[in-house]
């Protein structure tokens, strides 16, 4: 999240996370990033187009505690955030050096930091905030086609605290229904 702190002579970032492998030339996607008026690119979420709905996810899937994820959604619902405003899989990343994308990267720093360890719930947010748009690389290459990334499946250990947090995340969910937790009107997440 911080390109510009850590390679401020270069015009144009990209980010590949761990869990993906580069397996072409990703000169010419970087290129396409480059001829369009957007300053940051992400693939779009294979699964979801809503932070609410990956908000729920990522409760049921225990990634953070369910009361961290209600505290965020319910602050973002109350702020005004539309439901079904788009998500992005934040495993690519490529950035423009531009006072836009610095400012948008400090200010997902700061709500990545206070919320939920995952980035993809914030990252919509503050681009909605801020007015920045966040340029589509399109459907996910590492989980579909295949021609510039592959998604690297690293083998998971679950540590008890996490198993323990999923069963009590899953009992709240099922006592109030995730709509309701954050603060959302419309129908996000079905059981």
């Amino acid at each position: 999240m911080h390109p510009h702190d850590f390679l401020p002579a270069y015009d144009v970032t990209v980010y590949v996370d761990g869990s993906i492998q580069i397996v072409g030339d990703i000169h010419e996607l970087v290129l396409s990033a480059l001829n369009s008026p957007e300053d940051i690119f992400l693939y779009r979420h294979p699964q979801r187009s809503c932070i609410f709905a990956e908000a729920a996810a990522c409760a049921d899937l225990s990634h953070d505690w369910i009361w961290t994820i209600v505290s965020q959604m319910r602050r973002y619902s109350s702020a005004g955030y539309p439901v079904e405003n788009g998500l992005f899989e934040g495993n690519v990343i490529i950035r423009k050096k531009s006072a836009s994308v610095r400012r948008l990267m400090e200010q997902w720093w700061r709500e990545y930091s206070a919320g939920a360890k995952r980035d993809q719930l914030s990252l919509p947010y503050v681009a909605w905030r801020f007015a920045i748009p966040l340029g589509s690389l399109g459907e996910s290459d590492a989980r579909l086609e295949g021609r510039y990334f592959r998604l690297v499946n690293h083998p998971v250990k679950r540590r008890l605290g996490v198993v323990v947090r999923k069963y009590i995340n899953r009992a709240i969910a099922s006592l109030v229904s995730y709509n309701k937790l954050f603060g959302v009107a419309k129908t996000v997440v079905r059981r």
